[in-house]
């Protein structure tokens, strides 16, 4: 998954620059668990992770998707002899106008949008764009600014890629119990 300067490259190995075959690189939960629960801190982590997406369909949203990268999606154990310390996401989703009493909503489920809480609780470095507000120069700015910053290592000029996971409950309820499972298996090892 990784290249050999340790992260996703931003065009699929083989691909022409212009292939659509590129980042943000689709990848469903599971999957992505799966691929990235290799060791004891990324599968907390993951577990932050998923408790994170369960406050989301809590507060009553269920649809959209997360861009997610950081050193996360880094071989960061070789490139930097360390391990992550938290994942980065970016959450699309509508809730402005969808969502029935919003300024009330918000206030309720401030842990989802204060970030330095949302670190602390979940281990996720959480950001927002509301799709509700619409294709307009500030969305437009809010996805190029993440996609420009994501697009590269934050310290060197490497390129590198990152993926798009959809909100889906009912898959998040699958991984969880792979990483619950996983989890007492690396307890009992």
């Amino acid at each position: 998954m990784w290249n050999i300067r340790g992260v996703i490259p931003p065009v699929a190995l083989n691909e022409e620059g212009h292939s659509y075959n590129r980042s943000p690189y689709s990848i469903n939960i599971n999957k992505f668990i799966k691929d990235f629960a290799f060791s004891s801190e990324r599968i907390e982590i993951l577990i932050g992770f998923l408790a994170y997406r369960q406050a989301i369909y809590s507060s009553g949203i269920e649809t959209g998707f997360q861009w997610v990268n950081g050193s996360f999606a880094e071989n960061v154990e070789s490139i930097a002899d360390r391990a992550p310390n938290d994942i980065d996401i970016v959450t699309f989703s509508n809730f402005y106008h969808t969502i029935p009493d919003y300024p009330n909503w918000a206030q309720r489920n401030i842990h989802l949008f204060d970030n330095p809480t949302a670190k602390n609780k979940y281990k996720v470095d959480s950001y927002w764009v509301d799709m509700d507000l619409g294709f307009n120069e500030a969305s437009i700015r809010k996805c190029t600014y993440w996609y420009s910053m994501w697009s590269h290592q934050r310290d060197t000029d490497i390129w590198k890629g990152f993926f798009v996971i959809p909100l889906s409950p009912s898959d998040d309820n699958e991984a969880m119990k792979y990483l619950s499972e996983l989890k007492i298996e690396s307890n009992h090892a």
